[in-house]
């Protein structure tokens, strides 16, 4: 089993790294502008699976004392088609309460990223947060962007593009853009 919390100190702030959840995929899935033969070879040459990964998603809780700041959301009740995050149970298991987070930072609007930020009932699952995420973050995903380029499967495509859509005006009301 893998372990789903990791304490740590930074100066004298109290952190705690939590896993939302670590599904394996199939690598051909995020190489697509590569062929087998090119990335299979690199990845057994470092002892990687060359067929699947895993990619772990990993939400930060941070306490300063002061503030208590969330940094990104992991996956939500969606679970980017797989199994629900884990981020509430785990911080709640850390008798820490959704409505006690002062800050939520939105590094950027992948799904693993952002797609905790309400609850099922379409409500911010951080209601007393202040969110934050950067200008050019909400301008592009808000932009209706073309994913075209990016070298990722077609339907990882549509999930990340609906759920930027979907969890960033969601929070609006609470956003602050730097």
């Amino acid at each position: 089993m893998k372990t789903e919390t990791f304490r740590f100190q930074l100066g004298s702030f109290s952190c705690l790294a939590i896993m939302d959840d670590a599904p394996r995929y199939p690598v051909g899935m995020f190489l697509t502008n590569l062929a087998k033969e090119q990335y299979e070879p690199l990845l057994r040459q470092r002892g990687q699976d060359p067929q699947e990964i895993d990619l772990p998603y990993i939400c930060l809780f941070i306490n300063t004392g002061r503030e208590r700041v969330l940094v990104d959301t992991g996956i939500g009740v969606d679970g980017m088609g797989t199994v629900p995050g884990k981020l509430l149970p785990l911080l709640r298991a850390e008798g820490i309460q959704p409505h006690e987070i002062d800050t939520v930072i939105l590094s950027h609007g992948h799904p693993d990223h952002i797609g905790g930020s309400l609850n099922d009932d379409g409500k911010p699952a951080f209601p007393n947060a202040r969110y934050v995420t950067f200008q050019e973050e909400w301008d592009f995903w808000m932009s209706g962007p073309s994913l075209a380029e990016l070298p990722v499967d077609e339907s990882l495509k549509k999930m990340i593009l609906a759920s930027a859509q979907k969890n960033f005006p969601g929070v609006q009301v609470q956003l602050d853009l730097v």
